[in-house]
């Protein structure tokens, strides 16, 4: 099978499971959940036996760093401050919601499918800005249903999120990438198709449907600031060609 298809195949699936998840969340949230997880499963296998044999460890990395600096954070407040779940009071571990855990698993991964796309060397830097971007539409939106609440104040805040929070989504990303790219010495392939982007992009979909209506300004800016980081990724990425 041609290169460039093998790596289409479990991306479009990927895109396909993120447009039903925005889809069957228009009814119930739960089942946008189930057909999340259920691509995302597919997306590991088929891209684990066709292009990217390792992905499924970037995911447990992901999954892991995020538990421990999550089941940290909600103690001390380190690194994203001070805040307590108000939801999954009784599917945690240590304090920490089972789904928040996987979570940070699939965030990474899509951030590091998009990041590959632009570069190899500093994936971890473009990932981590993705998922912080990213984070200016989620928090917002899950502070508004509830999910969470924030007891730290700061003198800079978006939305009522404060800045410490960001600083803690970027070090959470680096970290992760950064462990899995030294452990994982293996060549992989460069996902040298634009397609590999859309993942993300496909994520704002879900987060628009969820949103209650004050906090919908979050969400565009946030996609704003995501075009323009990528349209200037792109630009770098040229450059560098030249």
């Amino acid at each position: 099978m041609h290169e460039d298809i093998k790596i289409h195949i479990p991306i479009i699936i990927l895109d396909i499971s993120l447009l039903m998840e925005a889809f069957l969340t228009l009814y119930n949230r739960v089942y946008g959940d189930i057909a999340l997880s259920i691509g995302y499963i597919l997306f590991i296998i088929s891209v684990s036996l066709l292009v990217w044999r390792s992905v499924w460890i970037l995911f447990l990395t992901g999954s892991l760093i995020g538990f421990i600096f999550e089941a940290i954070g909600v103690r001390t407040g380190f690194p994203f401050g001070g805040y307590e779940y108000l939801l999954f009071k009784e599917s945690n571990i240590f304090g920490v919601p089972i789904p928040i855990i996987f979570t940070w698993g699939i965030y990474i991964s899509i951030a590091y499918l998009a990041a590959s796309y632009y570069t190899s060397r500093f994936r971890w830097v473009v990932a981590a800005s993705l998922l912080v971007i990213l984070d200016m539409a989620i928090d917002p939106i899950m502070v508004s249903l509830g999910v969470w609440r924030w007891n730290t104040h700061t003198f800079l805040e978006w939305f009522g999120i404060p800045y410490t929070n960001f600083i803690g989504w970027f070090i959470v990303t680096a970290i992760s990438i950064l462990i899995y790219d030294y452990w994982n010495r293996s060549v992989e392939p460069r996902y040298n198709n634009v397609l590999s982007v859309t993942p993300y992009l496909l994520l704002y979909p879900t987060l628009v449907i969820l949103a209650p209506r004050e906090v919908y300004l979050a969400i565009l800016y946030s996609l704003i600031i995501a075009l323009i980081f990528l349209t200037l990724t792109s630009v770098i990425k040229l450059y560098r060609r030249g």
